[in-house]
């Protein structure tokens, strides 16, 4: 069994793409995942909670330091989001986590 995982930038809604392709003697079913459906201000706002108490982040929290600014639908949100991405990352006490 095959297993594919797409995952969408915010730019891209569920609406605009197919989960399923049908290719003649092959039919591949997609999972998708869209960063347009994430809590964005939620999840930058517990990041920089933790940064500022100088926690430890697990897989998962670094993870979400890396699509955060993805998970922006406009070019301009994203370069904005990318740019206090990085300056709040460079506030990680953990230089192996930063």
């Amino acid at each position: 069994m095959l297993r594919m995982i797409v995952i969408y930038t915010a730019d891209i809604a569920r609406g605009q793409v197919s989960e399923e392709y049908d290719i003649g003697a092959l039919k591949l079913h997609v999972e998708c995942a869209f960063l347009s459906e994430l809590d964005s201000v939620g999840i930058q706002e517990r990041l920089k909670q933790k940064v500022e108490r100088e926690e430890i982040m697990n897989d998962e929290e670094l993870m979400e330091f890396i699509i955060l600014p993805l998970s922006y639908s406009t070019k301009e949100e994203k370069q904005q989001k990318f740019r206090e991405t990085v300056e709040l990352a460079t506030r990680i006490q953990d230089r192996e986590q930063q």
